[in-house]
């Protein structure tokens, strides 16, 4: 199995109230693929994955992280530090 790079990341957190939430997203290279890998779950936490684009394609890789990265913003998530 090829080491994946990253290209791309972006972290948001949730945290109102009792909910403390995380979402990462990044975009991830073998050097012919491009996958985009979110990852979501309480601060703290190791949290679920999964993928939200697999291929050949850098730009629909980005665009499906513009998209979610968005997606949670418009929910009330923000930029936070990335502890990772």
């Amino acid at each position: 199995m090829a080491t994946m790079k990253t290209l791309l990341s972006r972290y948001v957190e949730f945290v109102q109230g009792t909910s403390a939430k995380f979402y990462r997203i990044a975009v991830l290279t073998d050097g012919t693929n491009f996958t985009t890998l979110a990852t979501w779950g309480r601060i703290g936490a190791a949290g679920q994955q999964g993928v939200k684009y697999a291929g050949p394609d850098q730009a629909s890789a980005t665009a499906a992280l513009n998209a979610a990265y968005h997606e949670k913003t418009a929910k009330g998530y923000a930029d936070a530090n990335d502890p990772a």
